[in-house]
């Protein structure tokens, strides 16, 4: 008997070896069991129905997922599947929580190997309490396949271990091909002011995300640049004239001011706006859409703070904390960063308010009317890289005031 508990012990490491090399950023481990899983990556989340020492989330059902869409790159449920009562229901929730192309790592036993592992190796159960009303001991390979692809996902690869007895399913989360969209096209405002060191590789950076099933146009507003950021935005142009438009102002206006010219030069279904400087990264594109292409909602906030960052100073972290939580108590919201740079409208959204910020108070603006709207904003979490004042920041302490100003005005007197 001792010999048997051995071997699925070792059956446990082998599974955990090959799982691991498969998996990227970040990671949610669905039956985490003792969370070794986790803890072999070195990051991530573990949750599990049942308490083990070293769970790190504990759930009432696997159904229901206590985290935001699209939140993992992977998620993993090693030797667990059989266990879910409600398995489809968990697999459309761990749909939701997966990224665009997202990966699932699924490992299982078949029946009948599954019949003699439960004869033999009874800890699992002691903790379990047994059986529980539609679990199984294990899963044929054709009912796991059927499992996924009703779902939405695509299995791409399967891997026999352990002399066949257990296997590795692959499957990622499927997109609608293209054309079985209706094609929509994406307006990326650029609000631009002497940013002369910045602005080409921006530009070339967000042409060169691919957003298949989308088509993309890129509206340049430089705000009265007294640098080489205008020359530089007309050499841009005159490279790509089928998908750059630019507009140049002779006076120094504000970054609201830049946003609403960009707005009204706009022609897309989709409006994102994409600050001049290398902050934030365009390659984060398609996890800022994905919401709004899926119909879940009309805006979107890429959130700076859903994400565990050493990179935001702590300065910035404070008045954000402030900042966001003014926002949520004067209008019942529950954002992490009202302040953010990345925002992303449907333009029937972004066109139902009347904006008239000129500088920087358009972002508590536009939060706020959107919220007095009833729209709901939807967050994703997005990388963040700051640059200082002496590298070209510009937003100031006159700055925040000028946003509590602006939260109160439009709560209480507009």
């Amino acid at each position: 008997m001792k010999r048997i508990k051995n071997r699925m012990d070792s059956l446990e490491d082998r599974r955990l070896s090959v799982v691991l090399p498969h998996i990227r950023g970040r990671l949610l481990d669905i039956g985490c069991g003792y969370n070794n899983l986790v803890r072999a990556y070195g990051s991530g989340v573990g949750v599990d129905v049942y308490k083990w020492d070293g769970v790190i989330v504990e759930i009432d059902d696997a159904s229901s997922l206590p985290f935001p869409d699209d939140s993992f790159e992977t998620v993993t449920i090693v030797a667990a599947l059989n266990h879910i009562p409600n398995r489809q229901e968990a697999l459309n929730e761990i749909r939701r929580v997966l990224c665009p192309n997202g990966k699932l790592l699924l490992t299982m036993i078949g029946p009948v190997t599954g019949w003699v592992a439960h004869l033999f190796f009874r800890h699992d159960e002691s903790v379990r309490g047994g059986l529980g009303e539609n679990e199984k001991k294990g899963m044929a390979k054709q009912e796991i396949r059927s499992l996924l692809t009703e779902t939405g996902f695509k299995v791409v690869e399967e891997c026999s271990f352990e002399l066949g007895l257990n296997t590795l399913f692959i499957a990622r989360k499927h997109i609608d091909p293209p054309e079985a969209q209706p094609r929509l096209k994406l307006s990326v405002i650029i609000p631009v002011y002497n940013e002369q060191s910045t602005v080409a590789e921006v530009v070339d950076r967000v042409c060169a995300v691919e957003l298949p099933g989308l088509d993309k146009e890129i509206v340049i507003v430089d705000d009265g640049s007294h640098d080489d950021s205008p020359s530089i935005i007309e050499s841009i142009q005159k490279q790509r004239p089928d998908i750059i438009k630019a507009h140049t102002s002779l006076i120094n206006l504000g970054k609201g001011a830049a946003i609403r010219f960009g707005l009204e030069f706009a022609t897309g279904d989709v409006i994102l706006i994409q600050d001049a400087d290398l902050e934030l990264n365009p390659e984060e594109y398609p996890e800022l859409l994905a919401p709004i292409i899926r119909g879940q909602t009309d805006v979107v906030y890429g959130s700076r703070f859903r994400q565990r960052s050493n990179h935001v100073p702590l300065r910035t972290r404070l008045a954000n904390k402030f900042l966001v939580l003014l926002t949520n108590v004067l209008y019942r919201s529950k954002l992490t960063d009202m302040a953010t740079a990345y925002k992303v409208f449907r333009r029937e959204a972004i066109k139902s308010i009347n904006l008239r910020s000129a500088r920087f108070e358009f972002e508590p603006e536009v939060t706020a009317k959107l919220l007095l709207a009833k729209h709901r904003i939807l967050e994703v979490p997005i990388s963040y890289n700051p640059r200082s004042v002496t590298a070209g920041k510009k937003i100031g302490w006159i700055d925040g005031l000028e946003y509590i100003y602006t939260l109160l005005k439009y709560r209480f007197f507009k």
